[in-house]
């Protein structure tokens, strides 16, 4: 027995010093051993990677599913069936088959992709690198008719020979992007195989995850996790899906147009193009510029001034028509907001943070949004934007006049006005 009587309060601060110290004790052992920290991150996630990739599939795969499991649920006449043994039999036959649909569908339009895109890739590449042999060359007889001036020579041959010195080198980065390219499509592939069952079981997993998080946690709190993870879901479905669809859109525009123009190598810069055209807003730049350099080294190198005027028309094309149709107002943000999230996500995390900084952004700034109405209405205060526009002109105390603010149009008007919401 104690020889005092503990007060609670004095308790509860004891609690929170010593979690608070704890806390500082683990992130300061967290900064000393962050580099090991970090390789085991890294080696975790490389060892859920197969989930990982059957996660990402089955979350991009199920919208397909569920637009199947409806058609097939009106063919077969589902909710005609009166029997609930032959109801559910029904339904495990109509999930099964919409997976396998999804899939095979998936896997058509990839392998027909494949068959069509890779051979003409193929040629620019190989035409690409026949031009850059012949840019070479007249490279080397350049600096030999300025060197004939200075006194040097420069061989073809010695540039065959550096050439031939960094063949090992090039072989083993080679065999290094091979082996890491067939242990991403064979952890791929198994992801292939375990996002069947994450499509088949997704109810019940998702009922799971809700059982566990309203044993955890609060009813409000739980709600409102329920809410972020709803609109979380809605924004990131809706523009992985809605940016899949545009960037193909504007591929197309790229396959047609480019080889109208007579655009040298224009498979190969309608794929550069496409691809980056998935990171908002700078993504045109960050392909239009490799790409432009590529046509300078064709016969005619005008053509790279007609390709940027394509690109900066494609872009407002895109910017206000394509992508305000496919991905609508879903991600509610302006210009400015978009490219510090690409900045802020792509320096953090890479081309991935890019590509995903709109939809990530978006969540952050309405949990902030929320965070923010909250606070202002226990404080009785309006939460309306417009509130806020012009707030501190007829709250803030009349100043002082100086002699520097006499010279600026409007600092009188501005004082009148202070003084007269202040009676």
């Amino acid at each position: 027995m104690l020889p005092f009587k503990p007060k609670k309060q004095y308790t509860l601060i004891a609690i929170y010093a010593s979690v608070t110290i704890a806390v500082a004790i683990l992130f300061g052992v967290a900064l000393f051993y962050l580099r090991t920290i970090g390789s085991w991150i890294s080696n975790l996630i490389s060892a859920l990677s197969p989930l990982l990739y059957a996660l990402m599939i089955a979350y991009l795969t199920r919208p397909l599913v569920v637009r199947f499991e409806g058609l097939y649920r009106k063919l077969l006449r589902f909710k005609q069936q009166k029997d609930e043994t032959k109801k559910e039999r029904l339904d495990v036959v109509i999930r099964l088959i919409s997976i396998a649909s999804s899939f095979i569908l998936l896997s058509s339009i990839i392998l027909s992709f494949s068959l069509f895109v890779v051979p003409l890739l193929l040629g620019d590449t190989k035409l690409l690198g026949e031009r850059l042999v012949q840019l070479a060359e007249r490279l080397v007889e350049l600096a030999n008719s300025l060197g004939s001036t200075f006194g040097f020579h420069l061989s073809a041959d010695k540039l065959l020979d550096f050439l031939q010195g960094s063949r090992t080198v090039i072989m083993n980065a080679l065999t290094e992007f091979g082996t890491a390219f067939a242990m991403t499509v064979f952890e791929i592939l198994v992801g292939v195989c375990v996002s069947v069952s994450v499509l088949y079981y997704r109810g019940a997993l998702a009922a799971s995850v809700r059982r566990f998080g309203a044993a955890v946690f609060s009813f409000k709190v739980f709600r409102y996790l329920e809410k972020v993870v709803f609109y979380s879901n809605r924004v990131f479905g809706k523009y992985l899906i809605g940016k899949i669809v545009e960037c193909s859109i504007v591929g197309l525009i790229y396959l047609i147009v480019l080889p109208i123009m007579g655009v040298p190598y224009p498979f190969l810069i309608t794929i550069v193009m496409t691809i980056t055209n998935f990171i908002p807003i700078i993504g045109a730049i960050l392909g239009g510029i490799p790409c432009g350099i590529l046509i300078l080294t064709g016969e005619n190198p005008i053509l790279a001034l007609w390709f940027a005027i394509l690109v900066l028309a494609i872009e407002q094309l895109d910017g206000n028509i394509i992508f305000p149709k496919v991905i609508g107002s879903i991600i509610d943000l302006r210009a400015v907001w978009i490219m510090i999230a690409v900045a802020l996500f792509g320096g953090s995390f890479g081309i991935i943070g890019m590509f995903l900084s709109p939809p990530l952004f978006s969540i952050i700034y309405m949990l902030l949004r929320d965070g923010t109405n909250h606070r202002l209405e226990k404080k009785g205060q309006p939460t309306a934007t417009d509130y806020y526009t012009d707030l501190f002109a007829t709250t803030a105390p009349p100043r002082k006049r100086k002699l520097k603010y006499l010279f600026f149009l409007g600092e009188r008007d501005h004082e009148e006005n202070d003084h007269q919401n202040k009676r």
